[in-house]
C-alpha cells in the first residue's frame, strides 16, 4: 500500500472542515430561531398583559370614584386609590402564584 499523498490529505481535511462547519451551523441556527420565536411571543404577551392590568386598575379607580355617590369624598378620598393598589397587588400575586406553581409542577415530574 502506498502512503496517502499530501493532496488527498488536504482534500480530506477540507471536506471534514466543511462538514463540521455545516453541522455547527445547522445545530446552532435551528435552536436560536426557536428561542427567537419563543421570545417574540413572550414579549408580545407581556406587553398585552401589562396593558390589561393597567386598564383594569384604572377601571377600578374610576368605578370607585364615580359610582359611590359621594361616600368616598373628602376624608375618604384615598379609598379609590387604595382599591386600585389592591387590584394591582392581587394581579401581581396571581402572576407570582402561577409562575411558582408551574415551576413546582415541573420539579415534581422530573
Amino acid at each position: 500500500m502506498a502512503p496517502p499523498s499530501v493532496g488527498n490529505l488536504q482534500n480530506d481535511f477540507g471536506e471534514l472542515w466543511q462538514m463540521v462547519v455545516k453541522y455547527v451551523k445547522q445545530e446552532l441556527t435551528a435552536p436560536i430561531k426557536g428561542i427567537g420565536r419563543f421570545m417574540k411571543f413572550g414579549a408580545i404577551g407581556t406587553v398585552l398583559l401589562t396593558l390589561g392590568g393597567i386598564f383594569l386598575s384604572l377601571g377600578v379607580l374610576r368605578v370607585l370614584q364615580t359610582e359611590t355617590d359621594g361616600y368616598l369624598d373628602n376624608h375618604l378620598s384615598f379609598v379609590p386609590y387604595l382599591g386600585s393598589l389592591v387590584t394591582c397587588l392581587v394581579l401581581a400575586g396571581l402572576a407570582v402564584w402561577q409562575i411558582t406553581r408551574r415551576s413546582r409542577r415541573k420539579g415534581t415530574r422530573s
